[in-house]
């Protein structure tokens, strides 16, 4: 994926992205500071995750806060 080259100058619209790649944007995140658009509730599973939010400058932890957050967005 175009995240995993760490040039910060790139963008991604990860709602492109099938929710297949949830796993994957979640892993590069954690090597690399990413910055994504994303249209649409991703599955990113039930274990527990974490991003900020620059909308809302908030952290989600869970599918749960994403829904309370990303409500007035999308």
């Amino acid at each position: 994926m175009l995240l995993a080259l760490n040039k910060p100058e790139l963008f991604l619209n990860a709602s492109t992205c099938g929710d297949n790649c949830a796993k994957w944007l979640l892993e590069i995140g954690k090597i690399n500071n990413v910055k994504v658009n994303l249209g649409h509730i991703m599955e990113f599973g039930d274990d527990g995750f974490e991003f900020y939010c620059e909308n809302t400058g908030t952290v989600i932890h869970n599918i749960d806060e994403m829904f309370e957050v990303t409500d007035e967005y999308l």
